[in-house]
Order: structure tokens, then sequence, then C-alpha cells
């Protein structure tokens, strides 16, 4: 499993080098890059003061990437379009909204756990 961020250009969009992210957050201009690098994952705290300082949601400035996310229960969940491929009958795909998430799912055989992708 690897988080993945988007850490790098929200620092820079919104104009700040990585000692002032640093200084703001309380870690070290180097963890920052580090951060920045996904060599290191910081602890909820730290990601906490990270998206604060930016302006985003959490969810907004990490995401974990894995071969086969696990099932999630949504409270609201709308499916805008469901397809089928033409080149296999069986892989059909679907667009919808969980919670306010929008999610490609894509369910690549009958029975298989779909894969959800964050969009």
């Amino acid at each position: 499993m690897k988080v993945h961020n988007h850490l790098a250009d929200l620092r820079q969009k919104r104009g700040l080098a990585a000692a002032e992210l640093a200084s703001q957050i309380g870690v070290t201009r180097q963890t920052v890059y580090a951060m920045e690098a996904g060599t290191y994952v910081p602890n909820t705290l730290v990601a906490l003061k990270t998206a604060q300082v930016l302006g985003v949601q959490v969810e907004d400035l990490f995401r974990i990437e894995d071969d086969v996310l696990p099932a999630r229960y949504a409270d609201n969940v709308e499916i805008l379009r469901a397809s089928r491929t033409h080149s296999r009958a069986s892989q059909s795909n679907c667009a919808g909204s969980a919670d306010a998430s929008w999610l490609l799912v894509q369910n690549p055989s009958p029975g298989a756990f779909p894969r959800l992708t964050p969009f």
C-alpha cells in the first residue's frame, strides 16, 4: 500500500516555501521534502496541521493507492452512468458519488470485487 500526496503542488500554488510550511506545522524543512517525495508518511497531527495550513481537507492532500480498496459503507450513493465495454462484455464501469466523493467503479468480471477509483 502506498500513500500519494499533492503536497508539493498545493504548497507551491499557495506560494509557500518548504521552510515556511515546516515552521507552521512544526516539522523540519527536510520532513516537508520527505512527505512530498512520499518517503515519509506523516502522523495524524502533522497531516491535519498540513491540511489546515494549506486550506484543504486531509483527503484532498493524501490518498492511498492499493490494488483493491476495501469496501466502504456509504449513506448516500448515487450512480450516474453505467456502461459495458465493447471489447469484454463482462466488464462494466460506472461513475457515481458516495457521501460526496466521486468514484469510478470498475468491475472486471461478475462476482469480482470492484475497484474504486476516486476522481
